[in-house]
């Protein structure tokens, strides 16, 4: 087991350096940007994860609306699923395709999570605005 721990780990060091060496040549792609911030939001810290790095990353988005859609999913990683809702349905409804793909995914996801937590009426017409 501790080696398959090992081995994960040094994956995890060549997803995150493939993922950083991308987003190095072409910081404008949002894809390799967005892929990064989920990197750090999710990967463990022994393995190079850092919310605090992801969060920073997001917020560098060379757009607003990419800025507040990476934050979004920063605070939904993080069980914020209402601010991260909110953040998602305040973005305009005309986005570029990769962007637009992630909004959708990741407010449908917020809202599952308000209403798996008990907040069904605070995320119906947040999810109604969708």
């Amino acid at each position: 087991m501790s080696e398959g721990m090992i081995k994960m780990a040094r994956s995890a060091g060549t997803v995150r350096d493939a993922l950083a060496t991308a987003h190095e040549i072409e910081p404008q792609w949002y894809p390799a940007r967005s892929a990064l911030v989920e990197f750090y939001a999710m990967a463990p810290g022994i393995m190079g994860g850092d919310s605090g790095k992801a969060l920073d990353l997001a917020k560098g988005a060379p757009r607003p609306e990419q800025a507040s859609a990476l934050q979004a999913r920063v605070l939904m990683l993080g069980q914020k699923f209402e601010p991260a809702l909110q953040a998602l349905v305040a973005l305009p409804a005309q986005l570029e395709p990769a962007l637009a793909l992630d909004v959708q995914s990741w407010s449908v996801q917020s809202g599952l999570g308000m209403i798996s937590k008990g907040q069904a009426a605070q995320a119906q017409p947040l999810l109604e605005r969708l």
